[in-house]
């Protein structure tokens, strides 16, 4: 890589850039990095879409199938495809992603995470308004002192309504740079 890189006038393109180089402990000035270029429909939205979102709702295909393994080339050549994309439709013109092919299913369900586990899940229709089921999710990552759990809505606009409603503020996640919601 260094050895591609070390002329400076190399564009690197791909998706989330920022962990691969930061693995191989790489600073390049010219990167193309797709999860930043597209804009997530009309809203402020601080998370990045993945690769394989961006080529079903920009290119029409899927990178990948669910379950199916990595391919480092396929993920090149889509990152490729998404810019060539981008430049096709004019640097200034948004390309809005929303949401297509996501199954209406998906779009009804609230994330909840950093629950601590000495909060039952029938706690949750406490401070959530509307009617909903809980899928409750281990968290791995907290060391089993947490854990995150789906709202599942009947439909989107019950979801949107109840994420409105809830009494509280909300802050950024350092975990996952994007708004979260904190109940009061």
């Amino acid at each position: 890589m260094k050895k591609l890189l070390r002329d400076g006038k190399t564009i690197l393109i791909g998706h989330s850039l920022n962990n691969d180089l930061k693995a191989l402990k790489l600073d390049h000035g010219r990167v193309i990095d797709t999860s930043l270029i597209f804009k997530h429909g009309d809203e402020a939205n601080f998370r990045r879409p993945s690769l394989n979102n961006l080529c079903k709702a920009v290119l029409g295909y899927e990178v990948r199938k669910e379950g199916a393994p990595h391919d480092c080339l396929d993920d090149a050549t889509a990152a490729m495809k998404l810019v060539l994309a981008k430049i096709e439709s004019g640097l200034d013109n948004a390309i809005p992603l929303v949401h297509e092919g996501v199954p209406e299913i998906k779009k009804s369900k609230l994330l909840l995470h950093r629950i601590p586990v000495n909060v039952p899940g029938e706690e949750l229709h406490k401070i959530i308004p509307g009617d909903f089921t809980i899928e409750i999710r281990p968290n791995k990552k907290a060391g089993g002192k947490k854990y995150s759990a789906f709202a599942n809505f009947k439909n989107q606009e019950e979801a949107n309504q109840a994420f409105e409603n809830i009494d509280g503020y909300q802050e950024k996640d350092s975990d996952y740079t994007e708004m979260r919601f904190i109940p009061i």
